[in-house]
């Protein structure tokens, strides 16, 4: 490995909405030295919308939330964590193999590794091109408290789906998000209605 190549960390996900969760593993990502930078990569059209409750805000929306939630991380860490709109430019739907394929031409020196839930791990047979992910772009599996992996560190179990089903209620989850985007949602909630 030459002195100029960097270990980043893709983290794609639909953030609907991005929680305290995705927070922490990226600063575990972060912090612990796995990866030097850490790419948030918010996907535009989910191959599963549409199924398990998984319809998406919309995009900008998503994007901006993102950029409220890892804030903190951001600006403490400038350039080490990156939003990524990428997704918007790529056919829909979004599969992962195609957006870390063309990450890899933008950091041709770099080595990507794709950041992956425990809870994703059943799924994974359904995925496109899964065993070329393994192959080129070494996931890392982070733990979930609730479900089965190999990882040596768990995190909480915070679910995107369970807040929307508060935020459809009218109840800001704020126990569970960032404290900024809290505030955002109290006043601008998508999800009391139709997107």
């Amino acid at each position: 490995m030459n002195k100029t190549q960097q270990k980043i960390a893709v983290y794609g996900g639909s953030f609907n909405p991005p929680h305290l969760g995705h927070a922490m593993i990226v600063s575990w990502l972060i912090w612990s030295g796995i990866v030097d930078r850490v790419i948030i990569l918010p996907v535009y059209a989910h191959a599963f919308d549409g199924i398990h409750d998984k319809k998406l805000a919309p995009f900008e929306k998503r994007v901006n939330w993102c950029k409220i939630a890892f804030a903190d991380i951001c600006s403490s860490q400038e350039h080490v964590v990156v939003i990524s709109e990428l997704e918007k430019n790529l056919p829909t739907p979004s599969f992962t193999i195609d957006s870390l394929q063309v990450l890899q031409t933008q950091y041709p020196n770099d080595q990507l590794r794709l950041v992956i839930g425990s809870d994703s791990l059943p799924h994974l047979p359904k995925w496109k091109n899964w065993s070329a992910i393994e192959k080129d772009f070494a996931p890392i599996v982070v733990g979930r408290i609730g479900y089965p992996s190999d990882s040596q560190v768990f995190f909480p179990d915070i679910s995107s789906t369970d807040i929307r089903k508060r935020l459809k209620k009218g109840i800001v989850p704020s126990q569970w998000i960032h404290k900024d985007l809290a505030q955002r949602l109290l006043h601008d909630n998508p999800y009391l209605g139709e997107f």
